[in-house]
């Protein structure tokens, strides 16, 4: 007899190796593999493994960053509350102190005045001026004159001669732009943004209220007396060269009052008579102050008050503050008037008050020292007299308040953190408050 197997017993083993194989496919894949119901196929489903743990991972990088933006918001807010408790302290710190950052010997004259020019200080003496940023030179230009007088626009300045004819004329940017003389003695000069100069020149019973080019060109001119129109005790060009205001002193009927007219040179103003737009007499009261802020808003100082005007062409009323006590200094920028008073706390010396263009007052606060001279830096107010300054905000915050080394002269806000320039009888001192 055959030892082959029969055909049911091969059929047998066959079964069983399969049963074998597919054993073992399913230890080495029963996490990654299927049988297709009704066939004998096996698939590879390791894939739903895979997104299953992609996704997985993904969630965590999530709650990761989730953990990490929530760190860096809670640092980003603790930084910020540390900041603002920062400003909050150092604003209700008054500072006291300063250090000196460089200073400089003065070897010029006694006669030498100081003025801010674009930022800037333009110092000028009988011999001539010399433009400034902090201690550096920036140009110097000479002359000769007994005494000078200046007006500063923007980028311009204007170097009179009072009682004497000498005129120049300079830019921030290219220094002397223009000289030349006038035929009267000079009383007043002001420039305007493009080196217009308007002059009021004495002749005798008259005053004569001219404007020139940088050449020295007349451009216009305007005859006053005292008989006909009063005497001119202050002008006021505007930035553009075309507009001006002036301010008369008159008697009328034995009566003080005050003339406040408004000219116009340029193709509108030649319709008028005079080239006078506008006018307005103020009775019992002294107007010793106009000045045109821009083009189109000029501002009447007056001994009870102010008034503010508008219009491009004619200008109208805009606002009017009428003050009861009398004013001690006024002080002023490009969009806030400043007035100081008499007290009227007992406590204090005096009272600042801030008002802005509309004739809203947007600032009071009470001051304690003596002072020789206020003033607008830059948008801060400095007060000072020989040996003390103090420095406030607009806002009425006192900044500093403190005595200097040596006797002041004149003090300027500077670019830089706190920097000051502080003018002495011997020295320029670049300061930083502390």
């Amino acid at each position: 007899m055959s030892e082959e197997k029969s055909t049911d017993e091969k059929k047998i083993d066959e079964k069983k190796i399969d049963e074998k194989e597919i054993e073992k496919e399913e230890k080495g894949h029963s996490r990654y593999t299927a049988a297709i119901e009704g066939s004998d196929e096996i698939r590879d489903i390791s894939y739903l493994n895979r997104s299953f743990s992609d996704k997985f991972m993904q969630g965590v990088h999530k709650l990761k960053d989730m953990v990490t933006g929530r760190k860096k918001i809670l640092i980003l807010f603790a930084v910020a509350m540390c900041v603002v408790g920062y400003l909050i302290l150092n604003n209700m710190r008054v500072l006291n102190n300063y250090e000196i950052l460089t200073t400089s010997e003065r070897s010029d004259v006694l006669a030498t005045n100081f003025v801010e020019m674009n930022g800037k200080l333009l110092k000028y003496s009988p011999d001539g001026v010399v433009y400034m940023d902090g201690e550096s030179v920036l140009w110097s230009a000479a002359y000769s004159m007994q005494t000078p007088i200046v007006d500063i626009c923007e980028t311009m300045a204007v170097v009179g001669e009072q009682k004497g004819s000498q005129v120049y004329i300079y830019s921030a940017e290219e220094g002397q732009i223009g000289n030349f003389q006038t035929l009267l003695p000079i009383q007043k000069v002001q420039v305007a943004s493009q080196g217009v100069v308007a002059a009021v020149l004495e002749d005798g019973e008259v005053t004569w209220i001219n404007l020139y080019d940088t050449e020295g060109n007349e451009i216009a001119k305007h005859r006053t007396s005292v008989a006909e129109s009063g005497y001119p005790i202050d002008i006021s060009i505007s930035p553009d060269g075309q507009k001006l205001a002036v301010s008369f002193l008159r008697m009328t009927n034995g009566v003080m009052n005050t003339k406040i007219a408004f000219y116009n040179f340029g193709s509108v103003g030649k319709a008028q008579t005079n080239n006078e737009m506008n006018s307005e007499i103020y009775e019992n009261t002294v107007v010793p102050k106009v000045i045109y802020i821009n083009n189109t808003e000029a501002v009447a100082f007056r001994d009870n008050g102010f008034t503010v005007y508008e219009g491009k062409q004619i200008p109208e009323k805009k606002a009017e503050v009428n003050m009861d006590q009398d004013i001690i200094s006024i002080f002023y920028d490009d969009e806030t008037l400043g007035f100081v008073f008499q007290s009227d706390l007992s406590e204090h010396k005096y009272k600042i008050q801030l008002y802005n263009l509309n004739g809203k007052k947007t600032m009071e606060q009470y001051l304690d020292q003596e002072f020789q001279n206020i003033k607008f830096s830059s948008g801060k107010i400095i007060v000072y007299n020989a040996d003390t300054f103090c420095i406030y905000s607009k806002q009425g915050k006192k900044i500093f308040e403190g005595k200097y080394r040596e006797q002041i002269t004149d003090i300027i806000k500077i670019s830089g953190f706190r920097k000051y320039l502080i003018i002495t009888k011997g020295s320029m001192d670049l300061v930083r408050l502390k």
